[in-house]
Parts: C-alpha cells; structure tokens; sequence
C-alpha cells in the first residue's frame, strides 16, 4: 500500500498548472493540487500565496515551501529559493 508521500514522489515535472480564484496572478502543480485535495489543506494554498507581499518573499520568482507538522499541534513552514537557501521561516501554532 502506497503512502501519500509515495504518491507525491510520482507527481514531478508538471504538466498542468492551477490558479486560486482568489489568487489568480499565481499558479501552482498538480503536486499541490493533488495534497491539498488528498488532505483538505485548502488553506496551505491561501497562506503561501497571501504572504507573496512580503518583502522577503515576493522577490524570488521560484519558491519551495515547506511544511513540517509536530506532535503539538504545530508546524514549521519554510520558503527557499530553491537552492536550499531559506527566505523565511515561521512556527504556526493550533493546528
């Protein structure tokens, strides 16, 4: 039996992008859309593109984000560049 993390590993090199209607100046992959609508993390979408006004973030055209969810109800959601050099990084808490 396949993991979720098994089946994202399969959705790479996308082919189709996807806008927010909320959102419609970005787009993102069928990855995203695939986790989102497995996991119901609709808002994870919503979070990443509000925060493209910050500063920090908005001046990078390709961005890899990343969420590590604890066992207290928290996560950690990185931004990269892509490189591995990290933009920003913030604990959200009441998950």
């Amino acid at each position: 039996m396949s993991t979720l993390l098994d089946e994202l590993k399969q959705l790479t090199g996308s082919e189709a992008f996807y806008r927010h209607p909320l959102f419609r100046k970005y787009i993102y992959t069928e990855g995203v859309k695939y986790l989102t609508e497995k996991t119901g993390v609709f808002w994870l979408i919503e979070y990443v593109f509000s925060n493209q006004l910050d500063e920090t973030i908005k001046d990078h055209d390709f961005q890899v984000w990343a969420l590590t969810v604890k066992d207290d109800d928290s996560a950690v959601i990185r931004v990269e560049d892509g490189n591995d050099n990290l933009i920003r990084q913030s604990k959200l808490e009441g998950l």
